[in-house]
């Protein structure tokens, strides 16, 4: 498998796969994007701007847009798939009526599947087990790798040599691709900084001190690690690039759009309302109450997911969830 024998695919045109398409073919690869929408496609095509995602960013000739996923599934060495999490059972299951045994493929989504299930053990059910497939997650905001900031990611596989084909593709010397046998623990670290970023945003909304923003954080990571172990991640993983990498920088930036829809609860408004104002998907919202259910299933107790979904939810407010959090029952880290 050689990506410059053929060309790379990603299926979604949003920000990250635009930033990634874009990434491979400053590395020398050819790319095509994939977009359902005809009218997109010929104007990526015919100018060289994705109106949606960095309308200002000139993509290079070796980017080529298409609205057939078929040209993509047959002709692509590999596929990198970016859709929200809320799209892949129906674009995966599309995928499989087009070919049962398809190329190698990497999701780039930071969510659950509506079921509360992973990514990539749907694609395993679905597929088989010996279909090469990966996932790419990591501190990696979209906008800072078109400005070519140093960034690191890791691509997480049962298939090392998919890993070893991933690194040298998207690698260079602004970004650096980390390999790693853990999937789950790759996986399940985007996952469940969402709900973590959501709760950094309204700390932040509610203009709280440095000391609580780290406990936050700190207490934070504690309920991400204690959930994946008990999913099959390890720790090490959780304290890695995907886990408190990624916790770090959604936790601390305006880019992330969890941490944008929690300094909008926290000013009082509405989902409905902040999701307007974001315009684009926010993973955490759905991802808050699918982690609960999990949780209960294994006994565990996470106040800070808790907290945030009772905030998502409309039940208490910002200040009434810290003021919860800060009085429970005295007890051992």
């Amino acid at each position: 498998m050689s990506a410059t024998q053929a060309p790379v695919g990603i299926v979604g045109s949003g920000e990250f796969g635009t930033s990634l398409a874009w990434l491979l073919a400053m590395n020398g690869h050819q790319v095509i994007l994939y977009t359902r929408s005809p009218d997109k496609k010929e104007c990526i095509n015919a100018t060289r701007h994705n109106s949606d995602a960095f309308p200002d960013l000139t993509l290079p000739s070796l980017i080529t847009a298409s609205n057939d996923l078929a040209e993509l599934m047959h002709n692509c060495s590999l596929l990198l798939l970016t859709v929200p999490a809320a799209a892949m059972p129906d674009l995966l299951a599309e995928m499989y009526k087009i070919a049962s045994t398809p190329c190698p493929l990497v999701s780039g989504c930071k969510g659950f599947m509506p079921s509360g299930e992973r990514i990539s053990t749907f694609a395993e059910k679905l597929f088989g087990d010996q279909l090469p497939f990966a996932v790419l997650s990591g501190p990696n905001f979209a906008a800072e790798i078109i400005r070519q900031v140093p960034t690191i990611s890791v691509a997480a596989s049962k298939h090392p040599a998919l890993v070893a084909t991933l690194q040298p593709i998207l690698g260079n010397r602004f970004f650096r691709v980390y390999g790693s046998d853990d999937l789950a623990g790759v996986e399940l670290g985007g996952i469940l900084k969402n709900v973590l970023a959501i709760a950094a945003g309204i700390h932040d909304g509610l203009q709280l001190g440095h000391n609580s923003r780290a406990a936050l954080i700190t207490r934070g990571m504690h309920e991400m690690s204690s959930l994946a172990t008990r999913l099959g991640a390890r720790e090490s993983t959780l304290m890695g690039i995907s886990g408190l990498g990624d916790a770090i920088l959604s936790c601390t930036s305006s880019l992330s759009r969890n941490y944008r829809l929690g300094t909008a609860l926290s000013r009082g408004a509405t989902i409905e309302q902040a999701l307007r104002e974001i315009n684009s998907t926010v993973e955490g919202i759905a991802t808050a109450p699918l982690v609960l259910e999990i949780a209960e299933k294994y006994g565990l107790d996470l106040p800070i997911t808790s907290a945030v979904q009772s905030i998502i939810s409309g039940s208490v407010k910002p200040a009434e969830a810290i003021a919860a959090l800060m009085t429970r029952p005295w007890k051992y880290e």
